[in-house]
């Protein structure tokens, strides 16, 4: 029974990537992640929650919900909560790359795209038994003895295209790589946890040996007002948000000047992880005044000794500015403006 159960998993599996959910294009990973998302998120809890309601209690009286088991809340999707749009943007661009189908990061596209998903209504199946526990599981399996398994698995098989159906077709492994920001893997757990955690109001805090169940605090938030283009602007960001610049292949003269037109701030030192890149107070030595006629990323590379990972399209950038409302007085800290990291888009 237990073989069979895997072998209906496996086809169901194949069934979705080769049939139900086979992508032509990127809008339709959009799709396959919106819909994945109700599943895992929404679907998923209902049913769980159908089958051991709110009240729901054993012969004794205690209530399942109790002890160490938490009651979940199901998650309505918000393309606006970031939460929400950080798992479809990963989810679809992982989808895609193991079809070979490029990848994308305009939002305004993705959020068009999933204007446009339908989303089934869901209802849950109140015959549907989930076991309580391992040994319920085990006894659970037995008693059901995989009835119609056979016609099941027959019936999927035949929904399979035939191998000549398939030459053309690329699959491409998602070998997980922790190192790399472009290949969604760690937005894609990160994303994965925040709403799983979501659903349990759980927190975890990865610095220490800590894991409870209570409702963080969202995260502290500093504010700069701007001046530039965005004058009367007030620019409102955490430790967790960053600035996206799409310049192409700019040098970093451009980058400067851009910067400075758009927030009003001049920046006193760029840097590229530990790397300094620029500071204002060395701009008139003549290895400085190459490098701002040199693109952007190609100056990050050179000075910091790594070569930039081929499938990049952007890096990773920390911008100081001088505080221009900073007096005689005022501390270190308070004569320097820090920004978020701007991630500068250079394809």
């Amino acid at each position: 029974a237990a073989d069979q159960s895997s072998q209906v998993g496996n086809l169901e599996t194949l069934n979705e990537l080769l049939v139900t959910s086979k992508p032509k294009d990127f809008a339709d990973c959009v799709k396959w992640a919106r819909l994945k998302f109700e599943v895992l998120y929404h679907n998923d809890i209902i049913q769980l929650l159908t089958v051991y309601p709110a009240d729901k209690a054993d012969e004794k009286g205690v209530p399942f919900w109790s002890g160490t088991k938490r009651r979940p809340e199901p998650l309505k999707f918000d393309s606006k909560r970031n939460q929400d749009f950080d798992f479809i943007v990963a989810a679809a661009n992982l989808y895609a790359s193991v079809f070979g189908i490029a990848k994308c990061t305009d939002d305004k596209a993705i959020l068009q795209t999933l204007e446009k998903v339908v989303v089934p209504k869901f209802v849950p199946d109140e015959t549907l038994k989930i076991a309580a526990n391992d040994e319920e599981a085990k006894n659970q399996e037995k008693e059901e003895k995989m009835e119609g398994v056979d016609e099941k698995i027959q019936k999927l098989t035949d929904s399979l295209p035939e191998p000549s159906a398939l030459k053309e077709l690329k699959i491409n492994a998602a070998k997980f790589e922790k190192d790399d920001p472009t290949n969604f893997h760690i937005d894609f757990i990160t994303a994965c946890s925040n709403l799983r955690a979501m659903n349990y109001r759980n927190y975890c805090n990865l610095a220490l040996p800590l894991f409870t169940e209570s409702e963080p605090y969202p995260p502290l938030k500093k504010e700069i007002k701007l001046a530039g283009e965005k004058k009367g602007e007030t620019l409102s960001f955490s430790s967790w948000e960053t600035i996206d610049i799409k310049m192409g292949s700019g040098d970093m003269k451009d980058f400067l000047k851009y910067w400075y037109k758009t927030y009003g701030f001049k920046v006193s030192s760029l840097g590229y992880g530990v790397t300094n890149l620029y500071m204002s107070a060395q701009k008139s030595m003549k290895h400085v005044r190459a490098m701002l006629k040199q693109p952007l990323a190609e100056v990050a590379a050179s000075r910091s000794g790594t070569e930039l990972p081929k499938a990049a399209d952007y890096i990773k950038l920390t911008v100081v500015c001088d505080n221009p409302d900073a007096d005689e007085n005022a501390s270190d800290a308070e004569q320097k403006l820090e920004f978020p990291p701007i991630r500068f888009f250079f394809k």
